[in-house]
């Protein structure tokens, strides 16, 4: 007998059910999908085509496997993985800013150690939609911190949603400086939460020119919310190796990477 639907959720809650689901457990099975849903195995099924024409999932007989995905994210506070890479990433990233310019800061590890790096007598004017980077900000004499308003996420620490979104599409800077969740083989940038994909969408548009820092973990890794490709980016700051960049074909890769 069929379970009943789910009432209150949306086949976007689905798919993104599916996918943790595969995450934790290695595979799936669309009979067992169906059954927790209420939904029939055609259902599931279809949620399983599209899902793996974005390349998320490899379809399997009865059910899915995994690709390389990125579904949970760690509290920006530990994000201590990679730091030295960081580091240099972050030291690349700030010497590309010119003094006196209007900047935009996205939240994330690597963008908090580029604002960390900001030396006192470097005047920027500076927006950001980090709390901890406007609180690493605030004591630069010669830095203006403007915060972005909106709902705080407890896991980046950072403002998104509707606020948020109506701040940042009002402004313009001289550059933007943005993180990244995953880049996928085809240069596609992704992230887990939907919120943060569209703070994500229009901080890619902000800048005259657009900075993203993205160390060697990040390639070759897919997340549910697209928001954007390599080929709106003016430059990618990273420590991947050329072989790495490889996978990026030409028409998706940023107008100029720079290796550290």
């Amino acid at each position: 007998m069929t379970t009943p639907p789910r009432p209150g959720l949306t086949a976007s809650k689905r798919v993104e059910w599916l996918m943790k689901k595969l995450a934790l457990s290695g595979a799936l099975e669309s009979k067992e999908a169906a059954a927790e849903w209420g939904c029939s195995q055609e259902t599931i099924r279809k949620d399983l085509v599209i899902l793996e024409s974005r390349g998320m999932l490899r379809r399997a007989h009865g059910g899915a496997l995994p690709v390389n995905y990125v579904v949970h994210e760690t509290d920006v506070t530990q994000r201590v993985d990679h730091r030295e890479g960081k580091i240099l990433i972050a030291q690349a990233a700030l010497s590309e800013l010119a003094e006196g310019s209007t900047v935009f800061i996205e939240s994330g590890s690597t963008t908090a150690i580029l604002a960390q790096l900001i030396p006192a007598h470097f005047a920027l004017t500076v927006v950001t939609n980090s709390l901890a980077i406007a609180s690493t900000l605030m004591v630069l004499p010669l830095v203006t911190c403007h915060m972005v308003g909106g709902q705080v996420r407890h896991v980046t620490r950072a403002t998104t949603g509707y606020w948020a979104l109506r701040e940042l599409s009002d402004i313009a800077v001289d550059t933007a400086v943005l993180g990244t969740n995953a880049v996928s083989d085809t240069g596609e940038l992704s992230t887990p939460d939907g919120e943060e994909a569209t703070i994500k969408a229009c901080a890619l548009s902000l800048g005259t020119r657009t900075i993203v820092v993205a160390d060697r973990s990040k390639f070759g890794l897919r997340a549910l919310h697209r928001y954007g490709t390599m080929a709106e980016v003016s430059l990618l700051v990273t420590n991947a190796s050329r072989q790495d960049q490889l996978l990026l074909s030409l028409e998706h890769s940023p107008r100029e990477t720079r290796f550290v």
